[in-house]
């Protein structure tokens, strides 16, 4: 037990509540919500509320076509629902990491009005969140799938064979 004055305030973060009981946690007047159940998707509706609303549900659905599906990829391996292997990252990053990367590179990035060009945004600031922490080798199953999702063209080489970043003598 601490002794303090009347006029001090002893606040407590914990980082983890793991092995606490839930009488430990109702003592102490916390609400604890694992981000495991609480995902991203709330982060980025606070983010998209407050834009503008004409914004609101081209971002909206953008976020819907690209995002789940590269998450998957990069942290589950799940590429049109079939398992594959993980992507691999520089560092080890979550989803809601992924997503605020993406939510700071969107306001960077968007200017007062889009017209129109919200998708061209929205891809140059998945490649430089989602994928920008993605090791060389898992940049291109990256890239091909974000191509797919988005239905822009792939270059192919002589062979049939998708064209990689590089030069090729001829």
């Amino acid at each position: 037990m601490l002794n303090m004055s009347l006029i001090c305030v002893c606040k407590l973060q914990v980082g983890d509540l793991q092995y606490a009981s839930p009488a430990t946690v109702s003592r102490a007047g916390m609400v604890y919500v694992d981000p495991k159940n609480l995902q991203y998707r709330p982060y980025w509706d606070r983010w998209v509320y407050a834009r503008n609303p004409l914004e609101h549900d081209e971002l909206n659905q953008l976020f819907d076509k690209y995002v789940p599906p590269l998450v998957d990829l990069i942290l589950e391996g799940m590429m049109n629902g079939v398992q594959g292997k993980k992507l691999k990252l520089v560092i080890p990053m979550t989803h809601l990491n992924m997503v605020m990367q993406l939510a700071y590179t969107l306001q960077a990035i968007l200017p007062e009005k889009t017209a129109g060009d919200m998708e061209m945004y929205f891809l140059v600031a998945i490649y430089w969140s989602l994928g920008a922490g993605l090791l060389e080798d898992s940049r291109e199953t990256f890239d091909a799938y974000v191509r797919e999702l988005s239905g822009l063209t792939q270059v192919m080489d002589n062979n049939g064979v998708i064209a990689k970043v590089g030069m090729k003598s001829f």
